[in-house]
């Protein structure tokens, strides 16, 4: 809970009920205390919460001075809204009598004329005070010698009193509080410091049940309050010290409380069952402490900060929820809220009878929505919904939950249904092979190649049978790219530089530089190189800032550099040997001296002869050594995605595998213009959200029928 307003007062409270009012708080002198001053003179006063405001303190709107101090303050939200715009305010006086207010008046600033009517109907200080929830009109009211009246205050100016009828035997005794039920009009409820509680119907004008602790015939109750759901509940408390508890009564078994709630260490003075929410209930006490409970589990769920003196008043909101009011002797009066997120479980009073975890809370019950919608797959509709409450005294019926089948178009709920029976059954694969065969019939190539690829991705070997997917042989080589003719006939191959013959180095021997092995099936880097791949501005389509190209490799070392290799060798610097036969044209001679120079050498050696090669199939292998992917995808041949998305998926890592395919799919749309390609890479990539005007257009391309 936080503090949102506060002001020094030592006054009881009343919340505005009126609908467009919610905001107002009504503070009236509380009789029994005095402030510093010895001030005598008594105040009812109103204030403004003003939540837009960063200001701690609440503004007074307007000021009355009264006679005497109040014992209790209730706000109605009357009948005759033109000359009450803001309802009726009720004061119990510590005289016994009790004093009606226009608080329009006090707002509109002739506090003087506030005072509508006074009723000296009481012989003691007036506790109990409370307006009918449903009737407003109708004042309930007690004080000493167990005196009960209702107050019609229809014509405010000229109240009518009536007597819900005569208490049946329990002795004389002080009515502390009284309170109306909040789903049964006529019944009203008092508790008397006697111990004694006694329900009212006031259609039959007398008391149709009463009942007191059978184990503590000397409790002294305080306060009374009806659940606000259930019609037969209800709290009572005691501000007796010995017994410091709430009781939860049934009427349907009055012979014994329901349960005890136990939190407090003195007597209780004030609670409040919270109208929202039945499952948050207030209390407040002589040990200084006000308890938020869930009376329903009989729980605490926390506690606000501990006042200095004792906490005599604390009520909800009745048009705000989530905001609550205390007042306690030390002179404040303060405004606290629910709704801010909970601090840490260490920063909440420490109590006896509080949970140590958080395991009580909830959210509260204004939060849940009262119903909803949700679709569900092939056309199936879910809602819920709570239904009329059902006959009195029978509390609220339990929500029901609908479901609907809406078909619209019974071929795609059929498909829908095979899809979803084939998700259930774990066999995706064949749900798939059977839409490549009705794609194949159909002739659609989009359908037969989305499909075939889903297949292949749900299947326990995914990456392997890509490349089979892929048309990738398995020599690496894929039947469906030849080689592109060059303006003079020959092709590609024909022109590759055949430095790699002048080497003596094959293909193998330039596998070995990538230092592959053969794990699980699949080739895997053992070392591999964090210096990433310089990539050319100028020369488009190279993997590799190419350096100036190797010098032609002579048949044999000339006598000079074999002077110089040896000595070097001699003295063991085996860096400065390779940088001087890679200065000759020597590379296999300084590939060979760099194994055994270290790793460091032996890397600088290979990216060496990776950078200055010409052949393409050098630039790719460099690529795989140096896991540099993203710039593989970023400048190689869209022509040749199936080579590219063959290379991720032998040596792309799990985790890096679906960007790469998400990139190349994305050069495919932007670049090429292949829609029915680039879905394919997304489909790789796990990512079935692409871009909206890929999703449309594949969509067309793939045709309505298709799932």
């Amino acid at each position: 809970m936080s503090k949102l307003k506060s002001i020094q007062r030592s006054g009881t409270l009343a919340w505005s009920s009126a609908d467009d009012k919610p905001a107002l708080l009504a503070v009236g002198t509380v009789a029994g205390a005095i402030d510093d001053s010895f001030e005598c003179t008594a105040h009812l006063e109103i204030f403004n919460l003003d939540l837009a405001s960063p200001n701690p303190a609440m503004p007074l709107l307007g000021s009355a001075t009264t006679s005497e101090r109040f014992q209790r303050l209730a706000w109605g939200a009357g009948t005759n809204t033109a000359d009450y715009p803001y309802g009726v305010l009720a004061g119990g006086m510590v005289d016994g009598s009790i004093k009606i207010f226009n608080p329009a008046k006090i707002v509109g600033g002739a506090a003087e004329d506030s005072v509508v009517a006074t009723m000296d109907k009481h012989r003691g200080p007036v506790r109990g005070l409370e307006f009918n929830w449903n009737q407003p009109n109708l004042l309930a009211s007690g004080a000493s010698d167990a005196d009960m009246y209702i107050t019609d205050l229809a014509n405010p100016a000229a109240p009518t009193f009536y007597s819900p009828g005569q208490r049946q035997g329990g002795g004389p005794a002080d009515i502390t509080c009284c309170a109306w039920n909040r789903k049964v009009h006529h019944i009203l409820a008092s508790t008397t410091n006697s111990g004694q509680t006694v329900v009212w119907d006031l259609k039959l004008k007398r008391p149709v049940i009463s009942f007191n602790d059978p184990n503590n015939k000397t409790q002294r109750n305080s306060v009374v309050c009806w659940n606000p759901e259930v019609a037969t509940q209800l709290i009572v408390a005691s501000e007796d010290d010995n017994y410091p508890l709430l009781q939860m009564w049934d009427l349907r078994n009055a012979f014994a409380p329901v349960k005890d709630l136990r939190g407090h260490t003195k007597g209780i003075l004030a609670a409040s069952w919270c109208p929202f929410d039945n499952g948050l209930l207030l209390s407040a006490g002589k040990d200084n402490r006000t308890l938020c409970w869930d009376p329903l589990n009989g729980v605490v769920l926390c506690e606000l900060p501990a006042s200095a003196n004792w906490n005599f008043d604390v009520q909800w909101s009745p048009r705000m929820p989530a905001v609550l009011s205390t007042g306690s002797f030390d002179g404040q009066v303060a405004v606290y809220s629910l709704t801010d997120t909970a601090p840490p479980v260490e920063t909440w009073q420490s109590h006896a009878g509080a949970e140590p975890s958080f395991a009580a809370r909830r959210a509260p019950k204004w939060l849940q929505r009262p119903s909803g919608a949700t679709w569900g797959f092939g056309g199936q509709l879910v809602t819920f919904g709570t239904p009329p409450t059902l006959p009195a005294g029978q509390g609220l019926a339990p929500p029901r939950v609908h479901h609907f089948l809406v078909a619209t178009e019974p071929e795609v709920v059929q498909r829908a249904q095979a899809l979803q029976a084939a998700l259930d059954s774990g066999d995706v694969n064949a749900y798939c092979v059977s839409k490549v065969t009705a794609a194949e019939a159909t002739g659609d190539a989009t359908d037969r190649a989305v499909w075939g690829l889903l297949g292949v991705l749900s299947s326990d070997d995914a990456r392997q049978h890509l490349i089979n997917y892929l048309r990738i042989d398995a020599d690496g080589v894929s039947p469906v790219a030849t080689p592109e003719p060059l303006a003079n006939g020959a092709s590609g191959e024909e022109v590759v530089d055949n430095r790699l013959d002048d080497m003596s180095m094959d293909i193998a021997a330039a596998m070995s530089l990538a230092q592959l092995t053969l794990v699980d099936g699949g080739l895997t880097l053992e070392a591999m190189e964090t210096d990433p791949l310089a990539i050319s501005q100028t020369n488009s389509g190279s993997l590799l800032a190419r350096p100036p190209p190797l010098p032609p490799a002579p048949a044999s070392i000339e006598p000079v550099v074999e002077a110089q290799l040896r000595r070097l060798l001699v003295r063991g610097s085996f860096e400065a040997a390779v940088d001087l036969c890679i200065e000759h044209g020597h590379m296999a001679e300084a590939l060979a001296l760099a194994a055994s120079g270290g790793p460091e050498l032996w890397a600088k050696a290979r990216d060496r002869l990776l950078a200055s090669h010409p052949a393409p199939f050098m630039r790719v292998l460099g690529a795989v050594v140096h896991q540099s992917f993203g710039q593989l995808v970023d400048e190689s041949s869209l022509a040749h995605w199936r080579e590219t998305l063959a290379i991720l998926n032998t040596y792309a890592g799990d985790e890096e595998l679906a960007p790469l395919c998400n990139r190349l799919a994305l050069r495919l749309q932007s670049e090429e213009g292949d829609k029915a390609t680039a879905m394919l890479c997304f489909l790789r990539a796990g990512n079935i959200n692409p871009p909206h005007s890929l999703l449309r257009r594949t969509f067309i391309l793939m045709g309505a029928h298709s799932l």
